[in-house]
């Protein structure tokens, strides 16, 4: 698995944002970060060595659940081991094979003695397996059955954890409410070439089927569950209902193969009637389970919205789609126009938005209206990507995506014809041109969107991409176009990208987004025979954050003797970290703290300082990195934060430098200093901050003193804004001597440094009392601190002590070189 750029935060919230570096206050940018799943010519898991992934028309684009898990079906090789497969990725784990030809995970097809799995797509069909919230997988396969020595269809389930094949359905299964000897026919392949089945989070399944009774096909949809079982009927061309406001009960002649499945088990599809010569259309919904079918739209009923005209539904029905509140929406064209129509749970009517005149687009002159409108997938809270023609705009081909509500029938521009491409300049003549591909976009419960579209770059050269609409933000945002593709996918050859964004691409269908903005792709290279591909995540981060900290980072050098001089210069493009440290935390819990010898477990997994990872760091909530000044903002949402910076090198910072952000309120902007001192040695030691106001006046004192010599010097740096009197009384531990009992400075809008040198000649190791006597305006403070005290394995040893007793409470510490390597190691 390659992870290109940071890895993903684990942020579950709703419109949020990064940092913009150097801001004073919340941000708003989306970022997203692309994480390759597999590429071609990579080693197929279950497979010997030499096989590996091909590409071709075979190819098709992957599906993403809620946990981040991708299933997706691709082809291995070189032609003489050619295998079909249906692979699954989970995060941080190894991409796993759930199901072959070539005989891994079972040899045997469940239902069938010695019958074995033979091919896992149609030549004629979009038959890309199914998946879940919960990880349940339904995949079409055609089997050979060597007793017959025949290759039936069936529809089969197993989970991403690698749980047992199922089968649901097969060519062998008797049909619902017909004779035990009627079979299903060429199982699952509508006239379209599709693989109509949808699957919900519960594990319960609709299909649809073809069979011949009396020399006549016939077809329906039918329930069944992930745990096989006999199937249901919900509705065939053989089955009388009486419709709602009709005279009497009709039979179906068609049984429409697009259908929708909500997480309460409901399914709304639509159907035909022929009484004598007319035709009677509409769409109706049926439990999962079987029963009584609901007409919820049919011909002739009014068409809900135009304000000048009044229309009535054709026969022409489209879709449907249906969340979990049972709001169902679906295409029709009434009266010759287009609309997207929606009916809730009480039965109401509402346009979503049509071409009859009196629908204004966004963007356009009054006189334009939507020519056509594509089919859309609704979300939770009724929202919509969809796809439409423009006519009379003055503008030719004119097309675009637009955000729809049906709860208050807003409508924004997504994106349109001559939207300048995100990510491009804007002043160059680069443009969006072209955005059915793919049909209307994926949607996820946030109202974020991913969509395809293509144009022509800066450059004037064909332009495609994938993109994120940020619905918070109202932008689109570029996850990968032909202007990057190479250098954030690594491949090179001409780029065509391609996502799920048509027809049911909701939960257990073909998705393409998931609730945590991850959007999953596939890329073909160099040409339209796709041979060389790879599948891909984009992670986009798009939380409001509405509070932030802000960070200054210095470093101080100090010079010699007792009243040194001391410079300060910025710590510059430095990356700084915030990270939780409430109850439960990875700090408190994985680290065991947030003093400074919990900072380097904190930031780089180095749990006992030594300069190497031994486990896995905490995830940071968000980072920025610093500007020349030394200053950058991390954006957050309120609570309680550790802010630490670590440099995994060691050049610039051998210790990670830290400070306590707790606290952090909504709508606050809290500032904090994170400093290191270096002395005239060379040795940097992080520093921790003391701020008194009224003016102000910053007491820079060392966090720890490594001891590695008998005498080490410590110095405290002040910075002012006023004028101040400091006296700084250090009181070693017993055995332990100062140079000095007290050093004293006046600062005055100035930086100004004491030191002490403090000699061992004694064995108590605790924290070096420290006591600073603060003048101000004839007003007298007292700050007592401390400044902690660790040793190096070689000092502690040369000294005497028991290294391992002291390592054990937390005493020793290797002095860290360039790249972090410990240095006088006894342990």
């Amino acid at each position: 698995m390659n992870v290109i750029g940071r890895a993903k935060k684990d942020l579950q919230l709703t419109c949020a944002v990064l940092l913009v570096v150097g801001a004073a206050g919340p941000a708003a940018a989306a970022t997203v970060t692309i994480e390759e799943i597999v590429k071609s010519g990579d080693p197929v898991p279950g497979r010997s060595a030499g096989i590996v992934f091909v590409g071709g028309s075979y190819v098709q684009p992957p599906s993403i659940n809620d946990l981040g898990e991708v299933v997706f079906r691709a082809k291995s090789g070189p032609s003489s081991a050619d295998a079909e497969g249906i692979y699954v990725y989970r995060p941080g784990q190894p991409l796993t094979v759930l199901v072959d030809t070539a005989g891994n995970r079972t040899t045997e097809v469940p239902g069938h003695d010695g019958a074995s799995f033979y091919q896992f797509v149609h030549t004629t069909a979009n038959n890309a397996p199914l998946l879940n919230n919960v990880g349940d997988v339904v995949f079409w396969a055609r089997f050979h059955d060597p007793s017959s020595g025949t290759y039936p269809y069936g529809l089969f389930a197993t989970t991403t954890t690698g749980g047992p094949i199922v089968k649901l359905v097969d060519t062998t299964t008797s049909v619902p409410a017909q004779d035990e000897s009627t079979k299903f026919s060429n199982l699952f392949i509508d006239p379209l070439g599709n693989m109509p089945a949808s699957l919900n989070d519960s594990g319960e399944v609709v299909f649809w089927g073809n069979f011949n009774l009396s020399g006549a096909l016939h077809h329906g949809v039918y329930g069944t569950t992930v745990n096989g079982g006999t199937p249901v009927l919900l509705a065939d061309s053989t089955q009388t209902i009486h419709p709602v406001d009709q005279p009497s009960t009709y039979t179906f002649i068609t049984v429409s193969s697009e259908f929708a499945i909500n997480n309460s088990g409901t399914v709304a599809f639509s159907g035909q009637f022929r009484p004598g010569t007319a035709l009677l259309t509409g769409i109706f919904t049926v439990p999962v389970t079987g029963g009584d079918v609901t007409t919820e739209a049919f011909r002739l009923w009014p068409a809900p919205g135009s304000e000048t005209t009044d229309h009535s539904y054709s026969d022409d029905f489209s879709g449907p789609d249906i969340n979990n509140a049972g709001t169902i929406v679906f295409r029709n064209r009434p009266d010759g126009g287009w609309g997207l129509y929606a009916v809730n749970a009480s039965g109401e009517h509402s346009r979503i938005v049509d071409n009859f005149g009196d629908f204004l687009v966004p963007n356009r002159l009054e006189e334009a209206y939507f020519d056509v409108i594509n089919f859309a997938t609704i979300n939770e809270a009724g929202q919509m990507g969809c796809f439409a023609r423009v006519s009379n705009s003055g503008k030719s081909n004119d097309q675009g995506i637009y955000a729809a509500d049906v709860g208050d029938g807003s409508l924004q521009v997504v994106a349109d014809k001559e939207s300048i491409p995100p990510g491009l300049n804007p002043l160059s003549d680069a443009e969006l041109r072209y955005f059915d591909g793919g049909g209307s976009a994926a949607i996820n419960d946030d109202g974020h969107m991913a969509f395809w579209a293509s144009g022509v770059d800066e450059s004037g050269l064909l332009l495609n991409g994938v993109y994120f609409y940020d619905a918070c933000a109202m932008e689109p945002v570029r996850i990968v176009d032909s202007t990057t593709a190479q250098a954030d996918l690594g491949h090179s050859g001409a780029f065509s990208p391609d996502l799920y964004q048509f027809g049911d691409v909701r939960s257990g269908h073909y998705r393409s987004i998931n609730n945590d903005n991850d959007v999953a792709f596939l890329a073909k290279f160099g040409g339209s025979t796709s041979s060389d591909f790879g599948m891909y995540i984009a992670h986009v981060t798009t939380e409001e954050f509405t509070a932030a900290i802000v960070v200054s980072a210095v470093k101080h050098t100090v010079g010699s003797g007792a009243h040194p001089g001391s410079t300060k210069t910025p710590l510059e493009d430095i990356e700084v970290c915030a990270y939780d440290k409430s109850e439960g935390s990875c700090a408190l819990t994985d680290c065991g703290g947030i003093s400074h010898q919990h900072y380097a477990c904190i930031a780089l997994g180095d749990l006992d300082g030594d300069g190497t990872a031994d486990t896995e760091p905490c995830d940071p909530v968000n980072c920025c990195t610093t500007d020349g000044s030394g200053v950058c903002t991390i954006d957050l949402l309120p609570g309680d934060y550790i802010v630490i910076s670590a440099d995994a090198t060691k050049t610039v910072l051998p210790d990670p430098l830290g400070v306590s952000a707790g606290d952090l309120a909504d709508g606050e902007v809290m500032y904090k200093h994170l400093q290191q001192i270096e002395r005239i040695d060379g040795k940097k030691v992080p520093g921790k901050t003391t701020r008194l106001t009224g003016s102000e006046l910053l007491i820079i004192e060392p966090e720890f003193m490594l001891w590695e010599d008998t005498t080490e010097l410590y110095p405290f740096v002040f910075d002012s804004i006023g004028d101040w009197g400091v006296t700084v009384t250090v009181e070693p531990p017993d055995g332990f001597v100062a140079d000095y009992d007290s050093l004293s400075e006046d600062v005055a809008d100035e930086l100004e440094a004491v030191q002490f040198a403090v000699t061992e000649v004694g064995s108590d190791l605790v924290p070096t009392q420290t006591t600073f006597w603060v003048n101000h305006k004839g007003r007298q403070r007292i700050v007592d601190s401390n400044v902690d005290i660790m040793l190096t394995p070689d000092y502690a040893q040369s000294r005497g002590f028991d290294v391992a007793e002291l390592r054990a409470k937390g005493l020793i510490k290797e002095r860290l070189g360039a790249h972090g390597q410990g240095h006088g190691g006894a342990r």
